[in-house]
């Protein structure tokens, strides 16, 4: 598999899935950075193995996170979000970069991976991350998590 650059994976999407793109594209404005290099570093990898389990707890390692942080109750989301909020916008956008870069370059997302971005898109949607992200539209950010949601939940 020739190596592709972001920029060739991300006109493929858009280009065969126009609607789809959309919500990838809007959550490239808003995390863009860690989203590129997401996408770049597993354009990079892919090709060198033919599973990509244990591609995003390299990553989080990578970035400073120990292990992916499973879902929580309220209270404990709560005492996270106080004492490292930073921590956590991390796993969650590094494992939803992580699905939408197995979309745009597998046209697949594995299981594990799958449901691993479904928690982080039901936290990054509730009350309290969508107010300490700073979003003023809490049911604009609302609307696109969940269609991400579907977005992911649908894919092969």
């Amino acid at each position: 598999m020739k190596e592709l650059p972001t920029s060739v994976v991300l006109e493929k999407f858009k280009s065969t899935k126009p609607q789809d793109y959309k919500l990838v594209a809007q959550f490239q404005d808003w995390y863009f950075n860690s989203f590129m290099d997401v996408l770049g570093i597993y354009i990079e990898w892919r090709p060198r193995t033919k599973n990509p389990k244990g591609f995003l707890e390299r990553l989080l390692k990578d970035w400073g996170i120990k292990h992916w942080i499973p879902e929580y109750p309220p209270a404990v989301l709560k005492k996270m979000i106080t004492n490292s909020y930073t921590t956590l916008s991390i796993n969650d956008v590094a494992t939803i970069s992580m699905a939408l870069s197995a979309l745009l370059v597998d046209d697949k997302i594995g299981k594990q991976l799958k449901e691993r971005a479904i928690v982080c898109i039901e936290r990054q949607s509730t009350d309290l991350v969508l107010s300490q992200a700073g979003h003023k539209n809490l049911d604009t950010a609302k609307d696109f998590w969940g269609k991400l949601k579907v977005l992911i939940s649908e894919s092969k």
